[in-house]
């Protein structure tokens, strides 16, 4: 019995395409974290499908915050993990009660995966952990650091950390021994640079080779989704939001100078801005002004369809670095036009960016037609860049 653990859009798709042809005979039950970004949609196909033998849904559990001492020091963290454990077993225990799972398939130690493991292995001692593909985050990181109970490499504040430490470094410690040595990704060989000793499976792309799931989400997403797809039909440029505001200063002031660069030498009727899903304030107030000048899509129809189903590789995508400009590549075998513009913020000449920079290398490798990939080092540069591409694509000049 399998148990797969999901808390994005994508990875609810790789955890389809894993059952499909890694596990099609055994019984797999998946556990959605649910955030805002997660498609209603998607969920409604995977229930529907009975892909999996059972879908249940979870959330973060809400720790009541305690008084504080002497006025300095919250006392949350003192029953922090006795209160927030507590909860998760309460709610596992409603699931699943005392089911046993050999294999838990996970992203990494991160966003609660640790409480999962902690209650399975104590209904299995032989539970076996497996990682698999959940973006940015797992080419990013060696199998040590993806096991770890904090991925992100940002600075958070010292609270956080001590309630990160007390409740999870532990479990970490308990449960590393558990993680097999192999990892299922869509792109082996982007990995295998970073670590070379793990053994990665490869993700079949969702193409019309990977027969079931292919026809499966084209039928059920287009039945849903036919409308929302025409604007990305008729337009030829996606300018795609970042979730980046949430660690650059002013970032989304700078994208608007993006923006109006973009828009200086396009017809606006050619251009759709995608607000980022996950980022609340980002999809519902981002880009504002200019929603009579170009079509602004703050909806959730989900990249992830829109790729296979227009015609992608005749498009221009341009974002600062967000792994879903990767999607079409990685997921789907396609390659249309990309502009990154992560070295066009102040930010990057006053501190650089390892992980942007790494992502474009990525992107150039996996790209067989490389000239599709541009990174311009100035706002003349990018606007030179549009033009060669509208060059390129007559259509949408």
């Amino acid at each position: 019995m399998i148990a797969c653990y999901a808390w994005s859009n994508m990875m609810i798709l790789n955890a389809m395409n894993i059952k499909i042809n890694y596990y099609p005979d055994e019984d797999m039950d998946l556990f959605i974290r649910m955030t805002p970004g997660i498609s209603r949609d998607l969920l409604g196909i995977v229930k529907s499908q009975k892909i999996f033998s059972s879908v249940s849904y979870t959330s973060v559990p809400n720790i009541k915050l305690l008084g504080r001492i002497k006025k300095k020091l919250k006392l949350e963290w003192v029953n922090y993990y006795r209160k927030y454990h507590g909860q998760y077993n309460r709610l596992l225990f409603n699931l699943v009660g005392n089911k046993k799972y050999d294999i838990f398939l996970t992203a990494g130690f991160w966003n609660d995966s640790l409480y999962y493991i902690d209650y399975f292995f104590k209904n299995n001692h032989n539970l076996k952990i497996i990682l698999y593909d959940e973006g940015g985050a797992s080419y990013d990181n060696p199998k040590r650091n993806l096991c770890r109970y904090y991925c992100n490499k940002n600075i958070t504040p010292w609270k956080s950390r001590i309630k990160r430490f007390t409740t999870e470094k532990i479990m970490e410690l308990r449960y590393m021994h558990l993680v097999q040595n192999y990892i299922y990704l869509y792109s082996p060989e982007r990995y295998l640079k970073m670590d070379s000793k793990i053994t990665v499976k490869r993700i079949p792309f969702i193409d019309d080779k990977n027969e079931k799931i292919h026809n499966l989400l084209h039928e059920n997403m287009m039945s849903i989704y036919e409308q929302d797809l025409l604007p990305y039909e008729r337009r030829g440029v996606y300018f795609i939001s970042s979730s980046n505001s949430n660690w650059l200063p002013d970032c989304e002031k700078q994208s608007c100078i993006m923006i109006d660069a973009l828009i200086e030498n396009v017809n606006g009727h050619n251009i759709i801005i995608k607000t980022h899903p996950n980022n609340t304030n980002n999809r519902l107030s981002f880009a504002k002004e200019y929603e009579k000048k170009v079509f602004v899509d703050r909806g959730n129809v989900l990249l992830e369809f829109i790729y296979p189903n227009v015609d992608i590789e005749n498009k221009l995508i341009i974002t600062y670095a967000s792994s879903s400009a990767m999607y079409a590549k990685i997921m789907f075998n396609k390659e249309p036009y990309i502009v990154l513009i992560f070295r066009l913020y102040h930010q990057y000449h006053e501190n650089g960016d390892i992980n942007a920079e790494q992502y474009a290398e990525d992107m150039k490798e996996l790209y067989q037609d490389k000239s599709k990939i541009y990174i311009p080092n100035t706002i003349d540069e990018y606007i030179e860049n549009i033009k060669e591409i509208q060059r390129k694509i007559v259509k949408y000049a």
